[in-house]
């Protein structure tokens, strides 16, 4: 789940605290493994998720896209090595 776009619904720059609630809601929700801050204010997490260890905050703010970046060019390469049209699993 990406977090972002604080300013498009509030103008409490540059926290957005009106919105810590909510972010509080879908951070419990997904979890530290599942959010990702696309932000351009990361102190904004920061201060909404101050209740979090600063690992899990760390993930939210890059380790998790970065995981999933990785994650992607492992599939992508996984893909290029297999045969185009891929064939069909079932038996025939």
């Amino acid at each position: 789940m990406k977090l972002s776009g604080f300013a498009h619904i509030t103008s409490d720059a540059p926290h957005f605290m009106s919105l810590a609630r909510l972010t509080r809601l879908v951070a419990s929700a997904f979890g530290p493994d599942r959010l990702i801050w696309g932000g351009p204010v990361p102190e904004a997490i920061c201060a909404h998720l101050a209740h979090w260890p600063t690992t899990e905050v760390a993930q939210v703010l890059g380790q998790n896209l970065a995981h999933l970046f990785a994650s992607g060019t492992q599939i992508n390469a996984r893909q290029r090595s297999t045969s185009f049209p891929p064939t069909d699993p079932r038996p025939a």
